[in-house]
């Protein structure tokens, strides 16, 4: 059923456009990897669950958020980007 998506996905928006999408999904897999492991130690360490879910995500999610970005660039703008240029803003 999977593959079945992904074939649709593939013919309905081209082959750039899937590589892309399956390289953010990548992205994102790796900080939903990253948040679970960090509960699982604080769970086994002091059977205690975070009190603020999404600080925690957020937190994980600093490296991957600039490797989307870095993707983002040079995969939908052509653009040649340094991954050490990429540094956090604030608003």
């Amino acid at each position: 059923m999977e593959i079945d998506a992904d074939r649709c996905e593939y013919r309905l928006a081209g082959s750039r456009a899937f590589e892309s999408a399956i390289r953010r999904l990548n992205v994102l897999s790796k900080v939903a990897a990253d948040f679970y492991k960090e509960m699982r130690v604080s769970w086994t360490r002091n059977h205690q669950l975070p009190d603020n879910l999404p600080a925690v995500l957020f937190s994980c999610f600093d490296v991957p958020a600039r490797q989307a970005t870095l993707l983002h660039y040079t995969d939908d703008l052509n653009l040649p980007v340094v991954p050490a240029a990429l540094v956090r803003t604030t608003p």
